[in-house]
C-alpha cells in the first residue's frame, strides 16, 4: 500500500487509487478489512483534525475526542497533566522570585521612608529627647539606600534634603513649629524638676546642623530657668511657714533672688544630663 500521512499525527493514510475501482463504498470496505476497524461508525466516520495549543483537550465538536480513540491515551493524559502542573509550578516560582527581587530592590527605600515617618512623629509630638535617636536612624537609612561612600556630613545633608522632599518642610522649621521656644522650655525644665524634656527644639537643631545654639536662645532658656525658680521659691515661702508655724514668712525680694539663682543653677545641672 502506498501513500503519505496528511494533517496531524492522527490523520489516516490516503489511498492513491481505489483498489476496487472508482467506488468509495468499496474502498471503505477495503479499509475496514485492512485495519480491522469499522469506518462506517463513530468515531471513525467523524472528521479528524490535529490538536492545537488553543484547542481544548475535550473538544465537543464531535461525540468523542480523538485521544480517547487512540492507543496509549492514559500516557497522553498523564503527559498533559504533567505539562499543566509544570506550567503552574513555573508561575508560582516566577511570582515568588518577583517578590524576592522586590524585597532586594526596594527594602532600603521602604526603610528610608518609614524611618522618616518615625522621625517626623517624634518632632510633631514634641518628643525632643527622642528626636536625635530617630534622626540617626534616618541617616542610617540614607546610608543603606545611597551607599556608604560619602562622609557622615554627606549622608546627614542628604538626609536633611530627603526629609524636606518627603514632607515638604525642612526639619529645622518643623522642630521650631512643634517644639516649645527656648524660654518656655527653660520654664518647664525647672518647674517639672527635670521630668520635662531635657532638650529644646533649638538644642536638637544645633546637634543636627552642627552649628552652636545662638546666645539669644541660651539667654531665653536661662530666663525661663530663673522664672521657674522664682515661682518655686514663692511656693515654698508661702507653704513652709504654714507647715512650721514658728517659721517666719521670708521677704519676697529675698525669695525672688534666691529662687532665680536656684532655678538657673538647677537648669545648668540638668543640661549636664541632656
Amino acid at each position: 500500500m502506498s501513500g503519505m500521512f496528511l494533517g496531524s499525527m492522527y490523520s489516516m493514510p490516503y489511498m492513491p487509487s481505489y483498489p476496487l475501482g472508482e467506488d468509495s463504498y468499496s474502498n471503505q470496505v477495503f479499509l475496514n478489512d485492512l485495519t480491522g476497524l469499522n469506518w462506517f461508525t463513530p468515531p471513525f466516520n467523524m472528521p479528524m483534525h490535529g490538536m492545537g495549543m488553543d484547542e481544548s483537550l475535550f473538544d465537543y465538536t464531535y461525540s468523542m475526542p480523538m485521544p480517547y480513540a487512540m492507543p496509549g491515551f492514559d500516557s497522553y493524559y498523564q503527559n498533559m497533566d504533567k505539562y499543566y502542573e509544570n506550567m503552574m509550578n513555573n508561575q508560582i516560582n516566577y511570582q515568588q522570585r518577583t517578590r524576592e527581587a522586590d524585597i532586594t530592590l526596594n527594602a532600603a527605600q521602604r526603610s528610608l521612608k518609614q524611618n522618616g515617618k518615625n522621625l517626623r512623629n517624634k518632632i510633631v509630638t514634641n518628643e525632643q529627647d527622642q528626636v536625635m535617636n530617630a534622626f540617626n536612624k534616618y541617616v542610617e537609612s540614607v546610608q543603606e539606600y545611597y551607599g556608604d561612600k560619602g562622609s557622615y556630613e554627606d549622608l546627614k545633608n542628604t538626609a536633611l534634603d530627603t526629609y524636606e522632599q518627603q514632607f515638604g518642610k525642612d526639619i529645622q522649621t518643623e522642630l521650631r513649629e512643634n517644639g516649645s521656644d527656648s524660654y518656655w522650655h527653660g520654664v518647664k525644665k525647672v518647674a517639672s524638676l527635670g521630668f520635662a524634656s531635657k532638650r529644646s527644639a533649638e538644642d536638637n537643631i544645633a546637634l543636627i546642623t552642627g552649628q552652636p545654639k545662638g546666645k539669644t536662645e541660651k539667654y531665653k532658656e536661662w530666663a525661663g530657668n530663673a522664672t521657674a525658680g522664682i515661682g518655686l521659691g514663692f511656693l515654698g515661702g508661702l507653704t513652709i511657714p504654714k507647715i512650721f508655724k514658728n517659721v517666719k514668712s521670708p521677704k519676697l525680694k529675698t525669695v525672688a533672688l534666691v529662687g532665680a539663682a536656684a532655678g538657673w543653677a538647677y537648669g545648668r545641672v540638668l543640661d549636664l544630663f541632656s
